[in-house]
């Protein structure tokens, strides 16, 4: 078999994305993106057998809970709208699935509805910054990690530059892709077989890189379908039908089996509807901080809004900090 970066440079060298994550060259169709990763990666994955046991009953869906305070979730459609008012768009978003997945082998779908960014708009989009960009992290997490895929042991997936994140680390794993592309993650968690206890990344149907391993800590919890994103709306895809087939049979997420799903619930919403905001007030200087730390940590319920947690937001969704003279 090839290796990842020798499996990314064969799908560059047939039409890959030679930009950022703004999206792939006009040029790219499936077919040859098709081939070249055909040519690289022979396809260990063989057809779903038949299985009988029931199903989940309720939609895998986003919930309010599990996703960043900047996201806006459908309730019908899978689709996922951020904020996009002014320099929102340049925030990551981060939504989390319902379903936990501990056995067997499904897969889900994503894709960049609509390029928020100012690439979108612009003649020449090769002079923008990365943060300006659309930018789409597909991949798994645990229920307490960050939303953010990447920014904890926690998760673990693919980016739309072609990087494979695991432990807090990106590696190269495959081509880039842009809006437009059908992004299917498949998450191998079967005791045995070639691919067993892997992720796989699918563009278009088609295979785009080789079965990365999921980190030992991850393997026998409840993993979620997450998405990260920016300057972009998203739709996603449980199922049960794909938008882009795979080149084998394989179950969507929303055809899983129950025993090989743990299922999230929704927290109750409070009384009348009137949800509850805390101004702390502290003196200056006397640990106001240290105390907010303790408080979230007791309440993982609240969410901080502050300067600095809005700082930390931007920088990690790449965004570059001005120097103040």
């Amino acid at each position: 078999e090839a290796s990842a970066p020798a499996a990314a440079a064969a799908l560059s060298a047939a039409g890959g994305s030679g930009g950022s994550s703004g999206g792939p060259s006009p040029e790219v169709v499936p077919a040859r993106r098709k081939e070249a990763v055909e040519a690289a990666i022979e396809e260990p994955e063989l057809d779903a057998p038949a299985d009988s046991r029931p199903q989940l009953a309720a939609p895998v869906r986003f919930l309010p809970q599990d996703t960043t305070m900047n996201v806006a979730p459908s309730d019908f459609g899978g689709l996922l709208m951020p904020f996009a008012e002014g320099g929102l768009r340049h925030l990551l978003s981060g939504a989390r699935a319902s379903a936990g997945l501990q056995a067997g082998r499904y897969f889900f779908e994503a894709r960049i509805a609509q390029d928020l960014s100012e690439a979108a708009v612009m003649s020449n989009a090769t002079l923008l910054g990365a943060h300006m960009r659309s930018h789409l992290r597909i991949g798994v997490s645990i229920a307490d990690a960050s939303l953010l895929i990447g920014e904890c042991t926690g998760s673990v997936g693919f980016d739309s530059d072609g990087k494979f994140i695991a432990d807090g680390k990106k590696t190269p794993a495959t081509s880039r892709f842009g809006p437009g592309a059908v992004v299917g993650l498949l998450l191998n968690l079967q005791a045995e077989g070639p691919a067993a206890g892997t992720l796989s990344l699918f563009v278009d149907g088609a295979r785009a890189s080789e079965p990365m391993e999921v980190p030992g800590h991850l393997k026998g919890k409840p993993l979620h379908p997450t998405v990260t994103f920016k300057n972009a709306s998203l739709h996603v895809n449980f199922g049960p039908l794909p938008l882009a087939p795979l080149p084998f049979k394989c179950r969507m997420v929303q055809e899983a089996a129950k025993a090989d799903v743990a299922v999230v619930r929704e927290e109750a919403k409070p009384k009348a509807g009137e949800f509850e905001v805390l101004f702390p007030v502290c003196m200056p200087d006397e640990g106001t901080f240290d105390w907010l730390d303790w408080f979230l940590e007791e309440n993982p319920g609240y969410q901080e809004l502050s300067d600095r947690q809005i700082v930390s937001w931007a920088l990690k969704s790449g965004v570059p900090q001005t120097k103040i003279p």
